[in-house]
């Protein structure tokens, strides 16, 4: 209803933006849960000052003091 001159507005429920091909402003949304969470937490430990090294890591180079672990339930 968007394109119709008459009404400049217009309404979307999409559930699932994951699997969308193509949006009005991006081509696609990609998101990795496991992923972009635990970066999230990174940021967010950063900012907070709480500790002196925090970081990201996708396995294994160094033994850290700390681990973060847990399960996504739902987004």
């Amino acid at each position: 209803m968007y394109l119709v001159p008459l009404m400049p507005f217009g309404q979307m429920q999409y559930t699932r933006p994951d699997s969308a091909q193509m949006f009005n402003t991006i081509v696609k949304f990609d998101f990795t849960p496991s992923e972009d969470l635990a970066k999230a937490i990174v940021t967010s430990l950063q900012h907070s000052n709480l500790f002196e090294n925090v970081y990201f890591t996708y396995g294994g180079d160094r033994e850290p003091d700390l681990l973060v672990k847990g399960n996504i339930l739902s987004t």
